[in-house]
């Protein structure tokens, strides 16, 4: 009962008093519902020094098995949790009301922004360090771009320097139309680990068809199924691509041979240059 309800309320409690939304405190939540193999490290030390009898080392081990075994259950059984709590409007108030109200505050100015822009828009999703790349970049080249980050001390700093940035879940519907969406010309999709991506891009097409996805993956396996436009970029492609470049410039190999053969390559693993 402590390690599966009372920790899990308890972070869901301090996750949305920090004004973080809904889904992360159920994220949250979820992910602290167990206990590790760290705790056998802890109970072996509170057995030595008294603290605790064996049969308490027995039920920490058979609590450890126990939570760790039914938290993927409860991981897969997040969006059921997030649909019957948005279900009940006092119990999604008291977990998401924070948030919805900082994301508000937060979102006006670069709203504002987006209506006023004439240059062209490029959304960016996750403001890593390689979202920080790709929005430096593309801001030098001429765009308009708006960070989509669930980081809000990442927003401010953002916002705080006349930036565009929307605070809020990227893949949610309602975040992308804030964003721009059917006014941008570019999406460009920085988090490698995206769940759901197929879905994503189906979201954006749906709510402007000519936008141009770009999307980063981490594995080849990773890629889209279909042929729909959609550019992606493959951590472990570009990688090996670019150490075989070195190896054959190391050789003083003809620079146009290089890249026939590297297109040649991009071309059966299916990676767009």
């Amino acid at each position: 009962g402590i390690v599966m309800i009372i920790k899990p309320l308890a972070a869901l409690f301090i996750v949305a008093v920090l004004g973080y939304p809904g889904r992360t405190g159920l994220t949250v939540a979820l992910g602290l519902a167990n206990i590790g193999e760290f705790s056998f490290i802890l109970g072996q030390v509170a057995l030595v020094n008294g603290i605790i009898p064996q049969e308490g080392q027995s039920i920490l081990v058979g609590v450890a098995m126990i939570s760790i075994t039914l938290n993927p259950l409860l991981f897969g059984s997040l969006d059921r949790l997030e649909s019957a709590a948005r279900s009940v409007p006092w119990i999604w108030n008291l977990l998401d009301g924070r948030a919805e109200r900082r994301r508000r505050q937060v979102n006006e100015a670069t709203s504002e922004q987006i209506v006023a822009t004439t240059k062209p828009i490029a959304i960016i999703l996750g403001y890593g360090p390689v979202g920080r790349l790709v929005d430096g970049i593309l801001s030098d080249a001429g765009l308009h771009t708006v960070i989509v980050e669930m980081n809000l001390r990442s927003i401010n700093g953002i916002v705080g320097r006349g930036r565009s940035a929307i605070f809020g879940d990227g893949t949610k519907r309602e975040i992308l139309i804030e964003a721009g969406i059917r006014k941008a010309e570019y999406f460009v999709v920085t988090v490698p680990n995206t769940e759901n991506r197929q879905q994503l891009v189906q979201l954006a097409k749906e709510l402007h068809p000519n936008v141009q996805v770009v999307m980063r993956a981490r594995y080849l396996a990773d890629g889209n199924a279909e042929d729909d436009g959609t550019v992606t970029v493959y951590e472990e492609g570009e990688t090996g691509l670019a150490m075989a470049r070195r190896v054959m410039q190391l050789r003083e190999m003809d620079p146009e041979k290089i890249d026939t053969f590297l297109n040649a390559v991009r071309q059966l693993w299916r990676m767009k240059s």
